[in-house]
């Protein structure tokens, strides 16, 4: 094989490989990405609810304790801006995990020696 052939295969593979890259790495990223900062901006407008009692126990004498009734849903607040919603200390699972997902993209998007 010529150098021409070898250089023209190389090319070849290096293109592949780009498509493959961002097929299987870049675009899943960027949907993950795009939908979480969709669903941050979302809670944002919402506001930051009141903070939810510690326990849903009753407490009892007799007997183990016995689940009280389901706490009214806690209204929200005036919209914040998304980086004080991320700033916020939250006590509901859902939107500590969605804190978790926005701040692990986040570090993702930081590449050393690019800015």
């Amino acid at each position: 094989e010529g150098s021409a052939e070898k250089s023209a295969i190389l090319l070849e593979w290096c293109d592949r490989m780009r498509r493959w890259l961002s097929a299987a790495l870049v675009q899943p990223v960027h949907a993950l990405l795009e939908a979480n900062q969709a669903m941050v901006a979302a809670a944002a407008a919402k506001g930051i609810a009141a903070a939810a009692p510690a326990s849903n126990f009753s407490a009892s004498l007799f007997g183990p304790p016995k689940p009280a009734a389901a706490p009214a849903p806690a209204p929200s607040g005036p919209a914040v801006s998304v980086q004080q919603w991320l700033q916020h200390a939250h006590t509901d699972a859902a939107a500590q995990a969605l804190v978790h997902q926005a701040r692990k993209l986040e570090r993702f998007l930081l590449v050393s020696g690019f800015s």
